[in-house]
């Protein structure tokens, strides 16, 4: 192999060049149609013949050839080949532009995507691709394609920075649909417009988009992966959205719904994503066995593609089960660990959620300053974001941690426990989050500061018509059996 580099290293670059051209022209005919099989193999000839033209092509095919597989990693590879290529190219005359800027955004497209999947939603590589979809789409003016590369901008935006402009962007997406009849541009329109207000807890906004998602969306029809997996998303945030409105058995049934889409569609980051939808409806009912088994699935399939984001939310869970478990000090460990590898991927969404489990597991084992700093953190982070889905419970956390803390008298912490209570419910009275209502009316029935507490209490468990062997429900009917216990006829 050395003698056979030193022999190439002494032909002259010009024949070098004109030699790969050659032996690349003789595979493409020896190919034929098949071409693309070796698609990888013709780009680096092209790419030593000097032919950015073709090198551009080629890498472009095996790219694509590379996604087919799910091999998100050797795509990139070959993707931002392609970009190279088509870089030498913009300092040349082209014919057929519209040909080139179809390509180029593509690429800029497919790269994004399998930057996303293995970084995760923070990777400034992929926000300056999808900025310049965004570009190439409304040169070329096709509404579709304009909505796709504005979809992943926003979604960048919104996991990374703030929702706060969420509302202003999905109307501009409202606008750009209207141009066309497309399904695809109401699906990408009303994908954006449930997700924006699951997160900022517009729960009945959420509920309509994505139910209307789903009417419209036909997985013979509609490329899943294309449209940002609106088959899976919609599933998984409606079985979110149902845990927290106070049906924690149907939250199960939309999780397995989900699994059985994305299991049918058969992308590794489809099922991962059911899946890390999956962990939080466990997690919400506190279902050791079911999280645990959705975890290690979720665990296993990111560390296998190295979709990045995943391994993080697959360790904090793994952490909550292994304190809820009795091993504090692991699971707290693991937790923190996870939420580090988390912020690495530039992942700001559901970081209040994270911040409040982990409060949650804090407090239980007596660690009430390291609990009360991460409560600051998430409340800063849900004002700044204006991601309020899981503000109820960060208020309720808050009185919690309150009443634990010994600095001020017993009193004066009981008054300050019970307005944070009370914030809770008004927020999650608000929301119509009844799971998160459920919460925070025992915890102020527990302060036992007032009779008008144990009322509440009874009358939100009236509410519930399922779920009752859930964790929080047994806690609540407990709590008011000591109140009123049942007598003897």
């Amino acid at each position: 192999a050395l003698y056979r580099e030193a022999l190439y290293e002494q032909i002259p670059e010009v024949q070098r060049a004109r030699l790969h051209r050659h032996a690349a022209r003789r595979l493409q005919e020896a190919y034929g149609r098949d071409s693309s099989e070796i698609a990888a193999v013709l780009a680096v000839h092209f790419e030593e013949g000097r032919d950015p033209e073709n090198a551009a092509r080629f890498r472009r095919m095996a790219g694509e050839r590379a996604l087919t597989r799910h091999a998100h990693h050797e795509a990139i590879g070959h993707l931002r080949g392609a970009l190279d290529a088509l870089e030498k190219l913009s300092s040349r005359p082209v014919t057929d532009t519209e040909y080139w800027v179809r390509l180029e955004l593509a690429v800029c497209t497919a790269l994004g995507a399998s930057l996303v999947a293995t970084r995760g939603y923070g990777d400034p590589e992929a926000d300056r691709l999808y900025v310049r979809a965004e570009a190439l789409s409304r040169e070329r003016n096709d509404p579709i394609k304009t909505l796709q590369t504005l979809f992943r901008t926003y979604t960048f935006d919104w996991m990374t920075n703030s929702l706060q402009n969420s509302a202003s962007a999905v109307e501009r997406m409202a606008e750009i649909a209207a141009e066309t009849d497309h399904v695809e541009a109401e699906l990408l329109t009303e994908g954006a417009r449930g997700m924006s207000a699951f997160f900022r807890g517009e729960g009945s906004v959420s509920d309509e988009a994505h139910a209307q998602v789903l009417a419209l969306y036909d997985p013979k029809l509609h490329d899943e992966a294309s449209l940002h997996y609106p088959g899976v998303s919609s599933r998984g945030l409606t079985a979110m959205r149902r845990w927290i409105a106070g049906s924690p058995d149907e939250a199960v049934d939309w999780t397995r719904r989900g699994l059985t889409f994305a299991e049918g569609v058969g992308t590794p980051y489809g099922i991962a994503l059911a899946l890390g939808f999956a962990v939080y409806v466990h997690q919400f009912r506190r279902d050791l066995d079911a999280l645990s088994r959705n975890t290690e699935d979720l665990g296993a399939l990111a560390q296998e593609q190295g979709f990045q984001l995943w391994v993080a939310w697959a360790r904090i869970f793994r952490g909550w089960l292994a304190a809820a478990r009795g091993d504090g000090a692991d699971g707290i460990a693991l937790m923190e660990r996870g939420l580090e590898e988390l912020s690495a991927t530039g992942q700001q969404i559901a970081v209040p959620y994270f911040l409040g489990i982990l409060a949650e597991t804090l407090l239980a084992l007596g660690r009430v300053d390291a609990a009360q700093q991460r409560v600051i953190e998430a409340r800063a982070l849900v004002e700044r974001r204006d991601e309020r889905w899981w503000e109820a419970e960060i208020h309720r956390l808050e009185g919690e941690a309150v009443l634990a803390a010994g600095e001020t008298p017993l009193e004066e912490r009981r008054g300050a426990a019970e307005a944070c209570f009370r914030r809770a419910l008004e927020v999650a009275g608000r929301q119509g989050a009844t799971s998160l209502e459920l919460r925070a009316a025992l915890s102020l029935s527990r302060l036992g500061n007032s009779h008008d507490a144990h009322q509440l209490l009874s009358e939100v468990v009236g509410g519930f018509t399922e779920g009752h062997d859930t964790a929080d429900l047994r806690a609540a009917q407990t709590q008011l059996s000591r109140i009123d216990p049942p007598t003897d006829d």
